[in-house]
């Protein structure tokens, strides 16, 4: 019967790592399942429970092999180069990103994009104090573009938002339990969102450049069409928006009128492929609907394609408190 966990990679189940080893992340994690069976996927989840860690649901139990594995040879003690994450201020390791993403259940090779994303989210201009604390409903919002949506097996097509799409949904679950764990950033303690909403469990959408018309966002962000990114939006929920097919201006109307009444700051627009060829046939490009939507007095959002067969967009209204949408880059890299 194996116990653990062994936060360690070099221990083994059943031995708790001595506090000074680890991080107090691990220690903590060491602590509640330190006589758990990890083959009870129950009692590892009333364990976490108990200690105010995890998300509330079930995870995969973080065995000393499972976080090995997930780590492929990088120093579980180093740095991720992420962080400081507040309300904590702490600076993530290799190991407290493996272990996150081994309960989460993301398949082995993850590490790279998820340490990309707390990087993002880490950085100044993002504001992620103010994301995590604020009343509001403010979450990050990961996008995946370039060829970092194939690297990482990331979906695009349809219900590129919503359930049954596993990298898509422990990737974006990875990232927020180290926030609320590392971070130590809870409901009702540091995060004091009043309703919050789903993507304070995982949010993550990618972008579908293979059914879009246009310079994909990582050109659009700076890199070459294929550079492999994530760029971080702080948004509060989203919006269904139903896109008229009568033409693009009537397109361009829709969504200003949306904007407007959204009164929101800035937005991310996720646009339907189908969409997108529409205006292109009617020889309307990315500048053309920026310009539109400035001329009907809205400032233009983030767009970006994604989804499958439709004319429904979803609109994510931005959070109201000082942010930007930050951009990191994911280069091929040997572990360390």
């Amino acid at each position: 019967m194996a116990r653990g966990p062994s936060a360690d990679p070099q221990n083994r189940p059943g031995e708790t790592p001595a506090d000074d080893e680890l991080g107090p992340y691990r220690v903590r994690l060491a602590r509640a399942l330190a006589a758990t069976d990890l083959a009870d996927g129950a009692a590892v989840l009333d364990g976490l429970d108990r200690a105010g860690l995890g998300d509330g649901l079930p995870v995969v139990p973080p065995s000393a092999d499972r976080v090995h594995a997930m780590l492929a040879g990088r120093n579980p003690e180093a740095l991720t180069g992420g962080g400081p994450l507040p309300i904590a201020f702490a600076k993530p390791t290799w190991g407290d990103v493996a272990t996150a993403a081994v309960l989460a259940g993301c398949r082995a090779g993850a590490l790279p994009l998820i340490a990309a994303a707390l990087d993002a989210v880490a950085d100044p201009a993002f504001n992620l104090l103010g994301v995590q604390t604020t009343t509001g409903a403010a979450a990050p919002l990961l996008i995946v573009h370039g060829a970092a949506v194939t690297r990482f097996g990331c979906h695009a097509g349809a219900g590129s938002m919503g359930a049954g799409h596993r990298a898509n949904l422990t990737i974006g679950r990875a990232v927020r339990l180290v926030l609320a764990d590392v971070g130590i950033c809870r409901p009702g303690e540091a995060d004091m969102a009043t309703h919050g909403h789903p993507g304070k469990v995982s949010w993550l959408v990618a972008e579908n450049q293979a059914a879009s018309p246009w310079p994909s966002l990582s050109a659009r962000r700076g890199r070459d069409h294929d550079g492999a990114g994530v760029t971080v939006f702080a948004g509060v929920g989203s919006v269904e928006v139903v896109l008229p097919t009568t033409g693009p201006d009537a397109v361009a109307a829709r969504l200003a009128e949306v904007l407007r009444g959204l009164c929101a700051p800035d937005a991310v627009l996720v646009l339907p492929p189908e969409s997108a060829s529409f205006l292109t046939r009617h020889d309307w490009d990315l500048a053309t609907l920026d310009a539109d939507l400035q001329a009907l007095g809205v400032g233009p959002p983030m767009v970006v394609v994604s989804g499958g067969t439709g004319i429904k967009a979803t609109v994510v209204p931005g959070w109201g408190g000082p942010t930007a949408a930050v951009t990191r880059w994911i280069e091929e890299e040997t572990p360390t």
